[in-house]
C-alpha cells in the first residue's frame, strides 16, 4: 500500500509542474494559438488541485 501511495504522490507533484508549464508555454507563445478563458480556468484549477492534495500526502506520510 506504501509502494501505491509513493507513486500516486510523485505522479501528483509531476502534473503539478506539467499544468503549469502547459498554462506558462500556452500564454508566451504564439497569440493565435492561445487557450481561451475556460481552458485556462481548468488547467489553473488542476494545477491547484494536484498541490494541495500533494502537500497533503506529503505531510500526512512525513508526521506519521
Amino acid at each position: 500500500l506504501t509502494l501505491i501511495i509513493v507513486g500516486a504522490t510523485l505522479n501528483a507533484i509531476a502534473m503539478f509542474v506539467y499544468s503549469a508549464l502547459i498554462v506558462i508555454l500556452n500564454l508566451g507563445r504564439i497569440k493565435q494559438l492561445r487557450p481561451s478563458l475556460p481552458r485556462i480556468l481548468i488547467i489553473g484549477s488542476a494545477f491547484i488541485f494536484y498541490g494541495v492534495f500533494s502537500i497533503i500526502t506529503v505531510l500526512q506520510f512525513l508526521f506519521k
